[in-house]
């Protein structure tokens, strides 16, 4: 069936007749009678197509904008095709597009209502079988100007995106970019035209900007945390390199340029100092389960791999439990966890060397891995501190878990009658310390750091709602941990990869919890900072490249017109057609990392 948002597009090619009855013509948002497996079609695809107009262009595409293939294209995806999003049985042979697009300008010169309404839309077209090497051909609506002659002028452009190919960086021209970039600036529609404009004014005043992008480091993340992240994710860093003036290609120098380092420090990544604390979070989400609409714990192994140590330590939990009960408080505690040196990270979290009470329980009981062992343990805990005689059971001033509660009482004397502990009260306890002990974590790091004041870091548990219910404020409580956590990731890829001045990632990281006080967990978050050429010079001789981009600006009387130049070390269609991997990617070049994709961008705009 056809999507209601290409009806009109629908109507229109319909009128013109036969020649157009091998089209297929859909839009990409999704529509409320789709099924689930078109609508993640469609939106995989939307998405990949948009990653390719930002990445190499830094053009926006509208989701509300009709697709035209050959009619294979739009049966119905399968689960299994979600990879190969398009065939090249699929894409549209040049000339078809021409035709069509001259037909699309021929109906919107009439004021065609169809042909109006229609607009965004995108042509795929078939890179194999034609010289010009064109597979994007987009049209879309730019403005609608002042009236001449008491009638509105419809202005739209046509942007034609090329891949001219695969180049090793020895064989790229030598000519200067405004020579090499002056054919996509040209616009012979112009000529003649009611503006007197000459083939010379077409790209009069030309200028040439650049931007490249490095990337320093990259790697995927396979997460347990459901909840805030897909199973795959790309946590990386990379530096844009921006100047005002480039000439050749691949230029990249300090003079007049504007550096922005990105980073985009997802959880999870097993060689950041961070990961125990992570390990933290994933199992204290995984006990909110117990809120969620099937109250299905998720316990803790059932989202990790046991450690070494862990694995070593058979012993059931309700004895690890007892031992506890009987050392704790009578000799030094054990500073927490080992340092982490991982290889990638070279930064050392500061180490808590102490941990109250409900801190140092929760270290041992986060481990269970059942309702009921859990609550056999809690039995125990709270017999031994309802007995009294304890004061080696020392709690933070601070700290007002139900547990920690229970012992300031005990301090007193034993405590004749305990209420009965419920699983539900239970599960909330053991969440209580995970969160307590997780929060002097963060407080204890960003304050050795100073990098964070610990007001500015408690502002964020002020903005909890009081007046919801317990299980409300646990959640809000929880995302405000997640935030921090991320936040300390964050810290750590500054440190760890840069060697920016104190001021700088203090700088950074503030900016970056300011920016949580008001809004949701969002952990693809990319940070930005924006440091001098300096800073990085020696960063970015080791980094690797993976764009360059050459941006084209001319100004005539019809107003401002642009091409792009971008050469890339991903094909750009990896994922977007596959098929032409095998056969496109085939070079005779040396593999030695020096080889890039060039894809370009012309565009026309058109007044009617």
């Amino acid at each position: 069936m056809m999507d209601a948002f290409a009806l009109s597009l629908n109507t229109l090619v319909s009128s013109g007749a036969s020649r157009w009855q091998d089209l297929a013509l859909t839009n990409f948002k999704p529509q409320p009678n789709e099924s689930g497996v078109v609508a993640a079609f469609k939106r995989q695809q939307f998405s990949l197509v948009k990653n390719i107009f930002a990445t190499n262009f830094d053009e926006t595409v509208s989701e509300d904008m009709t697709a035209v293939y050959l009619a294979s294209a739009h049966q119905r995806p399968r689960d299994e095709d979600y990879d190969s999003v398009l065939s090249t049985d699929d894409l549209l042979p040049l000339q078809k597009a021409r035709e069509f697009l001259s037909f699309l300008s021929v109906s919107l010169a009439k004021r065609d209502p169809a042909a109006m309404k229609s607009l965004p839309i995108l042509l795929f077209c078939d890179v194999h079988i034609n010289r010009q090497k064109i597979f994007f051909i987009h049209i879309h609506k730019t403005a609608h100007l002042p009236k001449c002659d008491q009638r509105d002028i419809f202005e739209y452009t046509v942007q034609t995106i090329s891949l001219p190919g695969r180049f090793h960086e020895s064989k790229l021209p030598t000519k200067p970019l405004s020579v090499i970039g002056r054919p996509l600036l040209f616009q012979p529609h112009l000529f003649n035209s009611v503006n007197g404009l000459g083939k010379d004014e077409c790209v009069k005043n030309l200028s040439v900007a650049s931007s490249s992008r490095f990337l320093l480091y990259e790697t995927t993340i396979l997460d347990p945390m459901r909840k805030f992240l897909s199973l795959l994710q790309k946590s990386f860093i990379t530096i844009d390199v921006a100047s005002s003036h480039a000439n050749t290609a691949l230029e990249c120098t300090s003079r007049m340029s504007t550096v922005t380092i990105n980073i985009c420090p997802i959880p999870g990544d097993i060689r950041s100092p961070a990961f125990k604390w992570y390990k933290d979070l994933t199992i204290i989400e995984g006990l909110l389960e117990v809120f969620g609409p099937e109250r299905q714990i998720i316990w803790h192994t059932a989202g990790h791999v046991m450690e070494d140590e862990e694995a070593e330590n058979e012993e059931p939990m309700i004895k690890q439990v007892d031992k506890f009960l009987n050392t704790f408080g009578l000799q030094q505690f054990k500073k927490g966890d080992k340092k982490n040196t991982a290889e990638s990270e070279l930064v050392i979290l500061p180490e808590r060397s102490e941990f109250d009470f409900t801190e140092a329980l929760w270290k041992v009981l986060k481990k269970v891995q059942s309702l009921d062992e859990l609550l056999q343990c809690l039995k125990q805990v709270r017999n031994k501190i309802a007995s009294g005689g304890n004061p080696n059971f020392w709690i933070h001033s601070d700290n007002r878990t139900k547990l920690a509660k229970l012992v300031k009482s005990a301090y007193e004397g034993p405590i004749t009658s305990l209420p009965s502990l419920k699983p539900i009260h239970a599960v909330c306890m053991l969440i209580e310390m995970g969160m307590d002990c997780m929060q002097r974590d963060y407080l204890h790091f960003f304050g050795q750091q100073h990098v964070l004041s610990i007001n500015k870091l408690k502002e964020h548990f002020t903005n909890i709602s009081t007046d919801v219910s317990e299980e409300a404020k646990m959640k809000e409580r929880f995302n405000v941990i997640v935030k921090f956590h991320h936040i300390l990731e964050l810290s750590v890829k500054c440190m760890g990869h840069f060697s920016l001045n104190k001021k700088k990632v203090n700088q950074v990281v503030e900016s970056g919890l300011d920016g949580y006080l008001h809004t949701e967990v969002d952990l693809n978050r990319v940070f930005t900072v924006d440091v001098t050429y300096k800073d990085v010079d020696k960063i970015l001789d080791v980094a690797q490249r993976q764009l360059w981009k050459a941006l084209l600006y001319t100004e005539n009387r019809n107003g401002k017109n642009t091409a792009i130049m971008c050469w890339t070390k991903e094909f750009p269609l990896k994922k977007l057609v596959p098929d032409y991997i095998k056969t496109t990617t085939t070079t005779t070049e040396p593999d030695d990392g020096k080889s890039y994709y060039l894809s370009t961008l012309k565009q026309c705009i058109h007044a009617c």
